[in-house]
């Protein structure tokens, strides 16, 4: 369906809407047309890493702080690996939590029900 004005009567077809710059058929979606498949949370992720960098860089103190949750990623990491975590449930805060709330079954089914 053209759209024409009645003073472009006499272009005829001339003044047809031009094809689209990148054509799409209509089996492929909008986001995979450069065959990539783009990803709106991708996007996001990037433009939360440039907000971070901004304002580290804009605060120029606050770059001793990076190593805090690098460390701490480490050393979780490292205590899942090694059974360290495992460990100290078992033997720290288990017995702490049955102390509290009574023995290791009921401790369990009231940690469930919630």
């Amino acid at each position: 369906m053209d759209i024409q004005s009645p003073a472009d009567e006499d272009l005829g077809n001339a003044m047809e809407m031009p094809s689209p710059v990148f054509p799409v058929s209509p089996s492929i979606p909008e986001d995979e047309v450069d065959g990539h498949g783009v990803d709106s949370n991708t996007f996001l992720y990037g433009v939360f890493c440039a907000c971070l960098v901004v304002f580290v860089w804009n605060r120029l103190w606050l770059m001793h702080l990076i190593p805090i949750p690098i460390v701490y990623y480490g050393i979780k990491k490292l205590g899942s690996k090694f059974g360290v975590l495992k460990y100290l449930d078992e033997k720290i805060t288990q017995p702490i939590f049955d102390f509290y709330f009574g023995s290791e079954e009921s401790s369990r089914k009231s940690i469930q029900s919630r």
